[in-house]
């Protein structure tokens, strides 16, 4: 394959252009490419196209999907409609602003202008430009996001764990995405919004979304199968998860999962972990 054929590659297939991300953010690390990033990529590829505009994802954690979704769809996004506005929001500041400057070294990269030769990229503090009135805004959920508005929304992890436990901070998070992060779509029929969480409360605000309706998409992705499924890959590909087998072996193994198990206890497991299923 040459040159132009590659880049035509990266520009227009979404999975290889995360491989593409990767290379340039964590060179020497090796990418878990294992069915389920191949799933979440297929999931990400249908937001693009608009056939998919509510997505909510549940996965354990560390199963390396947030760079995927914050970073390399945001980039890969704009690389390809620059004047699309998305916005980012996180739980915390530290983690928006990680994945703010994982989105400005990849987007700021030699290769990726070379890529996007169109992209003229100016980056502040919590935003990158585009040139062509589009950007990526990168925000902490509790900094508020009164004034902007959006094409796409991305929350990732919108709550930990402990604070969910709260009626009262689970409450003002379902409030503040009905009333405040739900208006900032620029055109709520044609908007995308995407959700990326594990489960951490019966009450959290994936249940709070799906309870809305069939407009919501749910890729449900728990630690262990309770029983086969199918899911759908790039290019038409299907792959079979059969009941008991692990979402990764290669990131967190059934013996390593039954470890976590003991540590946490099986309340805190069997909703970060299990996606709230009980069996």
């Amino acid at each position: 394959m040459n040159t132009e054929a590659i880049k035509t590659m990266y520009r227009h297939d979404f999975p290889s252009f995360v491989r593409f991300s990767q290379q340039i953010l964590n060179p020497q690390a090796e990418y878990a490419d294992n069915w389920h990033m191949r799933a979440l990529e297929e999931a990400l590829t249908k937001v693009s196209r608009g056939s998919i505009s509510r997505l909510v994802i549940n996965m354990p954690p560390r199963m390396d999907t947030a760079s995927c979704v914050s970073v390399g769809l945001p980039a890969w996004m704009l690389g390809r409609y620059p004047f699309l506005r998305i916005i980012c929001l996180s739980d915390g500041k530290a983690s928006a602003q990680e994945r703010h400057e994982s989105c400005a070294a990849l987007m700021g990269s030699r290769r990726y202008r070379a890529l996007f030769d169109h992209m003229r990229t100016q980056t502040g503090t919590d935003r990158i430009l585009t040139g062509h009135g589009g950007y990526r805004l990168g925000l902490s959920v509790a900094s508020g996001i009164t004034g902007a508005g959006g094409d796409v929304i991305i929350l990732e992890s919108p709550i930990d764990a402990l604070r969910a436990q709260d009626d009262a901070e689970r409450k003002r998070l379902n409030d503040l995405f009905d009333r405040n992060i739900l208006q900032r779509l620029d055109n709520r029929k044609i908007g995308a919004i995407i959700l990326i969480t594990p489960r951490v409360h019966e009450h959290d605000l994936t249940a709070h979304l799906l309870a809305k309706g069939g407009e919501w998409v749910h890729l449900n992705m728990p630690a262990i199968a309770f029983a086969e499924e199918t899911w759908e890959l790039p290019h038409g590909g299907l792959h079979r998860r059969m009941k008991g087998e692990a979402l990764c072996e290669a990131l967190e193994p059934r013996e390593r999962l039954l470890e976590i198990l003991r540590e946490v206890g099986g309340h805190a497991f069997s909703y970060q972990y299990l996606q709230g299923l009980r069996r």
